[in-house]
């Protein structure tokens, strides 16, 4: 199963199935609102990708998701966070 890709919406993961990447695009709010859920979604040691987040916000993101160790990249006004699941 590692060569499948699944792409879905939030309200469509399989409470039952974790995956080993995660990738969220979409605003902070947005990801601060479903952040239990992408949590539960990853398997340990799984890489997490937040992006569509605006410079200002991702200090509060890197907070609520700190055990990951997040890293920013930033292009212009926007910055997508990658870290891991401890």
């Amino acid at each position: 199963m590692a060569d499948q890709l699944a792409v879905c919406a939030p309200d469509e993961l399989d409470p039952g199935h974790r995956y080993d990447v995660v990738i969220a695009n979409i605003l902070a709010g947005t990801i601060l609102e479903l952040a239990e859920s992408l949590e539960s979604a990853l398997t340990p040691g799984g890489t997490l990708i937040l992006s569509g987040i605006l410079a200002p916000q991702a200090d509060r993101v890197c907070a609520a998701f700190a055990q990951y160790n997040l890293t920013a990249f930033s292009q212009e006004e926007w910055v997508a966070l990658v870290g891991q699941r401890p």
